[in-house]
């Protein structure tokens, strides 16, 4: 299992954290183990003691959790961007999205998996965001593409946390879609 943070300092302090999570597949079962929600919630709280208070947040991991597929199609105007794909989550239930909640400064999850898909809903105060399929290898012939999320670290004191995040698909062509403020 390897699970990781980064923390993005401005000026002399850290403003946000990214958080990476190893959510198996290949020749492991693709399920985001108890041990790496675990391994969250003690990160988080850990930071949240040493800084005063929990930062906004982003998390990678590749394989979506079931949540996802709840999200999606969303309500009206809760999702923007491309379908293309189906939802696959992880293999039985996982607690990254009640963590992340618990947790707190939580804002968005960013996904891989299928590979078709370039789209972010909203739920619960999450933005759930798949991240298009950006190669060659792996399945499927989909236009290719990457999410971008550009974090706005100074300046912004009527965003969440003072941190702003804009997020958009840049397709092989150079066209944008799936674009918007999370």
């Amino acid at each position: 299992m390897s699970n990781y943070y980064l923390l993005l300092p401005n000026s002399s302090s850290p403003r946000a954290v990214l958080y990476f999570l190893d959510s198996g597949g290949g020749s492991y079962d693709e399920e985001l183990l108890p041990a790496a929600t675990n391994w969250l919630a003690a990160t988080a709280a850990a930071l949240a003691s040493r800084l005063g208070s929990a930062l906004p947040s982003l998390v990678y991991v590749h394989i979506p959790s079931p949540e996802f597929a709840a999200a999606f199609p969303g309500a009206p105007g809760a999702c923007e961007g491309m379908a293309e794909d189906g939802i696959t989550p992880t293999v039985g239930g996982n607690a990254l999205v009640t963590t992340l909640l618990a947790a707190g400064g939580a804002r968005a999850v960013f996904v891989g998996h299928d590979h078709g898909n370039a789209w972010c809903c909203t739920y619960a105060s999450l933005s759930l965001c798949y991240a298009r399929h950006t190669g060659y290898g792996g399945y499927g012939n989909w236009d290719r593409g990457a999410r971008i999320v550009e974090l706005q670290l100074e300046g912004n004191a009527t965003a969440p946390g003072g941190v702003a995040i804009r997020t958009y698909v840049r397709m092989e062509d150079g066209s944008v879609n799936s674009e918007g403020w999370l």
